[in-house]
């Protein structure tokens, strides 16, 4: 028996039934979760290609074939070029969130596409990288968004850091133009704001209209880190008056002190805006 669920197992249909955990095949179904990770490079690549490959035709393909394979080393003034003239995800642009659109909606049709072949096994799909977009990040190739190779990727379903240039709101309407009733195992985005303007009185009216314009737009889990950039760059250089200090990462919370130094780059950059 591998990881035995015993009070998993008791809520569980047909678990008690059957008298087996949820390990042993006790359950009616078994779900295996098909997660999309590193969905904003991929959309901003998919974007940075139609428009400069295909469109504007600023480069070959052979050409950011190359410098891709150079983990753009040589190849700096292409690369602004890609990060600065191209549309990112989480502004509110339909340019790019299209494509997210139509990528999710394959995404889902393949995956529903399986169910029925199973007799137990559900499928259900979602976006999430979790704690795991630094490691991700590691084994991925440079992509023609201008990210380099072993740079972390964008966290669940959140805009790449520092891309999303128009605040919270236009990141809420670009994550929400999907359809994500299918996506059952969820689709978590991370929003960090500056807890100085949300103190007092007002800074909770203000915190409440987010969270509601959230859900009326059709948004599933969103996480929220609240601190400001200073007190982060110094946990990185002083972690012992920062024990505290805690960031979302899709539904979880990490102390920032513990987390790899790439994490708390990528951190700090979603408030570097």
């Amino acid at each position: 028996m591998i990881a035995p669920d015993p009070l998993f197992s008791s809520i569980t249909r047909d678990c008690v039934k059957n008298g087996r955990d949820i390990s042993q095949d006790g359950a009616r179904y078994i779900f295996h979760m098909i997660l999309v990770t590193g969905l904003a490079d991929t959309v901003d690549s998919l974007a940075a290609i139609k428009k400069m490959v295909y469109e504007e035709k600023k480069v070959t393909m052979e050409e950011l074939i190359t410098a891709l394979k150079d983990n753009w080393v040589g190849h700096e003034r292409l690369r602004a070029m890609m990060q600065n003239k191209v549309p990112k995800f989480g502004n509110d642009d339909d340019y790019v969130d299209e494509i997210a659109v139509q990528l999710l909606k394959d995404f889902e049709e393949c995956v529903q596409s399986w169910y029925g072949k199973h007799e137990k096994v559900l499928f259900p799909c979602g976006v999430g990288t979790f704690e795991n977009y630094a490691v991700l990040g590691r084994d991925t190739a440079a992509t023609p968004n201008g990210r380099r190779n072993w740079e972390a990727l964008a966290p669940n379903y959140s805009p790449v850091a520092g891309a999303d240039l128009n605040g919270p709101t236009s990141v809420m309407k670009s994550i929400s133009k999907p359809d994500l009733k299918r996506y059952y195992a969820g689709t978590p985005v991370d929003i960090s704001v500056n807890s100085n303007e949300f103190k007092g009185e007002a800074g909770v009216i203000r915190l409440k209209d987010l969270i509601e314009s959230f859900c009326d737009l059709g948004g599933q889990i969103m996480t929220i880190t609240s601190t400001n950039v200073e007190d982060l760059k110094d946990a990185k250089i002083h972690p012992e008056k920062h024990k505290d200090l805690r960031v979302r990462m899709g539904g979880l919370s990490a102390y920032f002190i513990a987390m790899a130094p790439i994490q708390q780059d990528n951190i700090i950059k979603r408030f570097s805006r």
